[in-house]
Formats: structure tokens, C-alpha cells, sequence
């Protein structure tokens, strides 16, 4: 169940489906799926697929909004679940 879980927010973040990809979150957090996981493994693969389709061939500007709007609607349904006061591993990156 927890993959297809995953598989459903990836394949709902491409779709630009924010509408299943908030109740997948419900769906996930009610299952003990940590916030984490469920960004890094669901939310944000679906965020790769679409630059990956970007570099590769193209996209259309409305489906990678739909796609950022799907998964900021994702976010917010697991704000709450999110760690606090980490530093963002990016940040050791900034030159």
C-alpha cells in the first residue's frame, strides 16, 4: 500500500492533480507514512519527472504550474508533520 501510495502522489504531481494529491497525503499520514517520505518519496518524484520531461523534450507551461500546484497543495496538507528547525540540506550548497 505505501508504494502505491507514492506511485499515486508522483503520478497525481505530473497530472497536476492537487484534489487526489491532498487526500493521498491524508491517506498517507493516517497510515504513519512520515512527512519526509512522503514528500522525498511521492511529491517531489513527481516534481523530477517533470523537469526530466522538461529537459527532455519539452513541456507545456500549464502543466508544469498544475504540477507545482499539485505539490505546494501536498506541502500545505503536511505542514504541520513537516520537522522543524532543521537547516535545509540546499543551504550547505550556497556558494
Amino acid at each position: 500500500m505505501t508504494d502505491e501510495l507514492f506511485e499515486t502522489l508522483m503520478e497525481n504531481v505530473v497530472a497536476g492533480d492537487d484534489v487526489v494529491v491532498v487526500e493521498s497525503c491524508r491517506k498517507a499520514l493516517a497510515a504513519g507514512i512520515s512527512s519526509r517520505d512522503i514528500v522525498t518519496k511521492g511529491l517531489a518524484r513527481g516534481m523530477r519527472k517533470i523537469a526530466r520531461d522538461l529537459a527532455k523534450e519539452g513541456t507545456y507551461l500549464d502543466t508544469i504550474l498544475g504540477a507545482a500546484f499539485a505539490f505546494s497543495a501536498g506541502v500545505e496538507t503536511i505542514k504541520d508533520e513537516l520537522p522543524r528547525n532543521r537547516p535545509c540540506a540546499a543551504a550547505h550548497h550556497v556558494a
